[in-house]
């Protein structure tokens, strides 16, 4: 892992993990379902926007426009509820994300880690660039949201700026790249570039899943806790952070990973 400013980071990827969750996301029908939201069936402002089921089990998520990101046509999708936060941790799980969480964890010498919230985002073009947030404060090296890049197009200039707070608000920029994510963590100040990806015949958009992970305690759980999870599981709801807390990732007990999909008979 290399630090970039204050609390975000870059970090290696296994090789295959971005390709094997992009090729889950397509089987769900999510990259179709997002290019149509793009170009075909644009989304109103605002939360809870549609609710789509996809793939074989009908799992629901929500497909937003968040009033945050006036100017862009980004599309933000969340699951419904804990069942669907479930399965897509399975699909985590059989990518290869228990030895992410686990580097991420004994760097920062966490007690325990979850998955505590699940998110994806689209985006074709945005012309004034996203407004400067974090998406934690006050919570040290204990909760990172892990950016990772699904799908990027081709020759397009850096992606995100970061700033570094609170004198003089130093802005860099920073591209994505193929088998590596950035962990945006406490106080770290960011948000979209403009970009534009409509021009020529071919349909591209960026697509890359936001997962945020934390070592919740009962001291810092409000904290690991945005607005935003309204959204989407785990709805702003901090007692179901806790009764989940360490459910993924345990320093004393290596047998607690992400839950897995049942082996196939034979």
């Amino acid at each position: 892992k290399t630090r970039i400013k204050g609390e975000t980071y870059r970090m290696g990827l296994p090789t295959d993990f971005s390709a094997n969750m992009l090729e889950y996301v397509t089987r769900l029908g999510m990259t179709k379902t997002v290019e149509t939201l793009l170009y075909d069936d644009p989304l109103p402002m605002g939360w809870f926007n549609r609710k789509i089921a996809l793939g074989d089990a009908g799992h629901e998520w929500y497909f937003e426009r968040p009033k945050d990101f006036e100017g862009f046509d980004m599309v933000f999708i969340v699951p419904t509820n804990k069942t669907g936060h479930d399965e897509f941790c399975r699909a985590l799980s059989a990518a290869g994300f228990d030895s992410i969480l686990d580097a991420i964890a004994r760097r920062f010498e966490w007690d325990t880690g979850s998955v505590v919230h699940i998110s994806l985002l689209g985006l074709s073009s945005g012309k004034t660039g996203g407004e400067r947030h974090t998406d934690f404060e006050n919570t040290g090296v204990n909760a990172f949201n892990i950016l990772v890049p699904l799908v990027l197009v081709d020759g397009s200039g850096p992606e995100l700026f970061v700033e570094d707070p609170p004198r003089d608000w130093v802005r860099g920029r920073l591209k994505y790249a193929e088998n590596q994510a950035v962990l945006v963590g406490s106080d770290a100040y960011h948000g979209s570039r403009p970009c534009d990806y409509r021009s020529g015949e071919e349909r591209r958009f960026r697509f890359f899943l936001g997962l945020y992970i934390a070592d919740v305690t009962d001291e810092n759980y409000e904290r690991v806790m945005p607005e935003y999870y309204i959204a989407g599981y785990p709805h702003h709801d901090g007692q179901e952070l806790l009764r989940n807390k360490g459910n993924h990732w345990n320093s004393r007990d290596p047998s607690i990973k992400l839950p897995s999909f049942p082996a196939l008979d034979g």
